[in-house]
């Protein structure tokens, strides 16, 4: 996943799902700046039945002074299937 946030937002999780099966979750990352090659491991090999999706966690800072400084840009996410 690609993403960049600015100085008042934080990722702090990334949970991926087959459908709504949870098939891992990465908790407390407190992600701030540019990631623009970051990977997230999905643990074993789980099938794919109906389709994923990416769910991301961002806090934003109380003290922003506007809220351009409380934006994240994601860039892009892809998923390689290894068999």
């Amino acid at each position: 996943m690609s993403f960049r946030t600015r100085a008042h937002a934080t990722v702090h999780e990334v949970i991926v799902y087959d459908g709504e099966e949870r098939i891992a979750e990465h908790m407390d990352l407190n992600m701030e700046g540019d990631h623009l090659n970051s990977r997230f491991d999905i643990p074993g090999t789980p099938e794919v039945n109906q389709g994923i999706n990416i769910t991301v966690g961002v806090q934003f800072g109380r003290e922003a002074p506007d809220v351009r400084s409380m934006q994240i840009e994601i860039v892009g996410a892809g998923i390689e299937f290894f068999t």
